[in-house]
C-alpha cells in the first residue's frame, strides 16, 4: 500500500479493450479476488494508504459485502467469502516517513489482532543479509554486508534519538 493506491487498484478497474465486443475489459484487483474467493491477502504498510481506500476496506469488513461501483452507481454486490482474511502491516507513525503515514483509528484497528515484533539484533540482520546474498548469487565480499547492516543500525539509532528529542 502507498499514498498512490486507489480503490480501483484493490477492487475492479474498467479499462479499454479493442478486442472486446463491449470495448471494455474488467480487471479484478487483489483485494477483490481475495475477498470473493476466500483467499488471504497481505496489505503491507496499510497506514500509507489514502483515507478513502481505508474506508472502502472498513466498509467491506463491516457489511461483509463488497460493492463495485462505476460513476457512483452500484453495479454489483459481492458477499465476503467465509475464508477471506487480511494480514496488514504498518510501521510506527514516527521517524523519517511519519508525514506520509496515517494514524489509524481504534475503529479501524479493532478489526485486527495486533502483534508487535521486536527489532532485529545486528547479528540477526547480518544473517538475513548473508542469506539474501547467497540466494541472489552475490559474489562480493562479506564485509560489505556487515558494513551495510552497521550503517542501518547506526542510522536507526540516530533517527530514534532525533525522534526522542522532538
Amino acid at each position: 500500500m502507498n499514498a498512490e493506491t486507489k480503490i480501483d487498484d484493490l477492487l475492479v478497474k474498467f479499462t479499454g479493450d479493442n478486442k472486446s465486443a463491449s470495448g471494455i475489459k474488467v480487471e479484478e484487483g487483489q483485494f477483490f479476488r481475495a475477498y470473493t474467493k476466500g483467499h488471504k491477502i497481505l496489505l503491507d504498510e496499510i497506514n500509507l494508504a489514502p483515507r478513502e481506500v481505508l474506508e472502502c476496506i472498513q466498509q467491506a469488513l463491516d457489511s461483509k459485502v463488497l460493492s463495485v461501483e462505476s460513476s457512483g452507481k452500484v453495479l454489483k454486490k459481492y458477499p465476503m467469502h467465509p475464508n477471506f482474511g487480511i494480514i496488514a502491516t504498518q510501521n510506527p507513525n514516527k521517524g523519517a516517513f511519519a508525514y506520509k503515514r496515517q494514524d489509524l483509528g481504534i475503529g479501524f484497528l479493532s478489526r485486527f489482532q495486533k502483534i508487535n515484533f521486536p527489532n532485529f539484533t545486528k547479528e540477526e540482520l547480518i544473517d538475513i543479509a548473508k542469506g539474501l546474498a547467497k540466494q541472489n548469487n552475490y559474489k562480493g565480499k562479506e564485509d560489505i554486508l556487515i558494513d551495510i547492516v552497521t550503517f542501518h543500525m547506526d542510522w536507526q539509532e540516530e533517527t530514534n534519538l532525533v525522534d526522542d528529542v522532538q
